[in-house]
């Protein structure tokens, strides 16, 4: 059956198509962080920029304040120079208001509506445009009541510029710091995912491998138990795949029609040697004896997971189109599409092979027999597609002893169960 080594260069082939996928999406997850660290970057960045800035302007207008507090002359009189100092330090508009809320003294545009509603500093874009106004409770001397001053700040163009060039250097550097830290872990977990990735394609291998060797061996035991060889099993395996793959199939219902069809027979081990084995006609007793195969077979095959598929097979691979099939009488599409096309490829195998009872028929002999069956036995479109078929795969199997099937069928298999274990159940399309 299928190996490890067998699988080798399409598992680097697999692996490699996968480490470019996940190259791909690590660079898209990178990049994708460093656009959203650039964003939250950015707007951190601005805002601590404006609180610095905030910072520092109130302690430029505290230690106004302090100097204010040694001036001579009435209150207004100090309330205007230090509103006058302010405006000579670069604030666009102050004002000083004593403890009950009135303005001593102010100056600058609009005064009196930012006073009303004064701008805020809301978020860190004020950074670029506006510090907001700054708010600072000024002591009076000799335990007078403390004066508020509030000033507003707005950037010079210059200060803007300055402001936006560090802050998008910053900016940048978080969002290469962040986007190369991605691109890093990325590098780092590519490597033991694709390791893991292999021995888990090793496993499913080593599983696909073993299922295949028990369904050898259990078809090689039907053969033996029906004095034949397993030739017989590996041919209609091989042409049931290639004709599922001709009728358009997918590949899990190719992979169950390929089970079913080697595993058609299973039930006659539970079949008597006086009936199984019998070497003239079977009476209607023993008749009604081997049809019973049908259902040991589903019987043997009961709880087997991966054989689920294969049971469509060896349930209905006796019915017939027209209905008059056993054992439950299925027509038409009622017939699933995997025993219809068993049905067709089991009957041209045993028309054209030699048997202990029979010499074959020839190929022209066994088409024409098959052709009289169109409509009863067989489903019409799929013998129809086989008819097309068949002289070539008649060329190819003819001759060939049970080891050259077994190796045909094997390199079929390869092609349909590279890497995939059998699934639980695969029902077949209708036709």
């Amino acid at each position: 059956m299928p190996s490890t080594e067998s699988f080798a260069f399409s598992d680097l082939l697999t692996v490699a198509a996968w480490r470019r996928s996940w190259v791909l999406r690590v660079a898209a997850a990178s990049l994708a962080v460093a656009l959203l660290a650039a964003g939250v970057g950015g707007w951190l960045a601005r805002r601590d920029r404006a609180e610095e800035l905030q910072a520092h302007w109130s302690a430029e207008i505290d230690r106004v304040a302090r100097s204010a507090q040694g001036a001579s002359g009435p209150a207004s009189a100090q309330a205007a120079r230090l509103v006058a100092d302010l405006m000579e330090l670069g604030f666009d508009a102050a004002a000083v208001l004593d403890a009950q809320g009135r303005r001593l003294a102010y100056q600058g545009p609009h005064a009196d509506d930012w006073l009303r509603q004064p701008p805020t500093l809301a978020d860190g874009r004020a950074a670029t445009q506006a510090v907001g106004v700054i708010r600072r409770t000024v002591p009076r001397p000799h335990g007078e009541p403390a004066w508020t001053v509030h000033a507003l700040r707005t950037l010079a163009p210059l200060e803007q510029r300055l402001l936006q060039r560090d802050t998008t250097r910053e900016v940048l550097e978080g969002a290469l710091v962040a986007g190369l830290a991605a691109l890093l872990g990325g590098g780092v977990t590519i490597p033991v995912l694709a390791g893991l990735w292999r021995d888990n394609q090793r496993k499913t291998q080593a599983l696909a491998g073993s299922y295949l060797s028990t369904m050898e061996a259990l078809g090689r035991a039907i053969a033996r138990r029906d004095s034949d060889t397993g030739a017989h099993n590996y041919r209609v395996a091989w042409m049931a795949a290639e004709l599922g793959q001709a009728l358009g199939l997918d590949p899990e219902a190719i992979r169950s029609l390929v089970l079913g069809s080697f595993l058609h027979d299973v039930g006659k081990i539970a079949i008597p040697d006086r009936v199984l084995l019998k070497p003239g006609r079977l009476d209607e007793e023993e008749w009604r004896i081997m049809r019973t195969h049908v259902a040991q077979g589903e019987a043997i095959l009961e709880g087997i997971e991966w054989l689920a598929g294969a049971r469509q097979v060896v349930a209905a691979h006796h019915e017939r189109w027209d209905g008059s099939g056993y054992p439950r009488g299925l027509a038409g599409e009622a017939i699933p599409l995997a025993a219809r096309i068993f049905a067709v490829v089991d009957v041209f195998d045993a028309l054209t092979s030699r048997r202990p009872y029979k010499e074959p028929f020839a190929l022209a002999q066994a088409l024409e027999m098959m052709e009289r069956e169109r409509g009863r036995h067989f489903d019409p479109a799929v013998l129809q597609r086989f008819l097309e078929l068949a002289p070539g795969w008649h060329a190819k199997l003819q001759g060939l002893d049970e080891a050259q099937c077994r190796a045909l069928l094997h390199a079929q298999l390869r092609r349909w169960f590279d890497g995939h274990a059998p699934a639980a159940s695969a029902p077949c399309t209708p036709g």
